[in-house]
């Protein structure tokens, strides 16, 4: 897995990243931490989030790979 790091005070590169952050946090309980989440859980979040309308790609649904 490739791993990117934001620049120091470029917040405009981590805002993806932190509004998918927050969209993940809707499925777990408030205690859990992104380590103890269950391959299934995982999964149901992904396939919902990927099954959402993106403003980013003029309201269409992303296609999962």
């Amino acid at each position: 897995t490739k791993v990117y790091f934001a620049s120091p005070y470029s917040s405009w590169e981590r805002e993806l990243s932190e509004h998918t952050d927050g969209l993940l946090r809707r499925y777990p309980s408030k205690q859990m931490t992104f380590d103890n989440f269950e391959a299934q859980l995982l999964n149901k979040a992904i396939a919902l989030l990927s099954s959402r309308p993106s403003k980013s790609l003029n309201d269409q649904i992303p296609k999962m790979v």
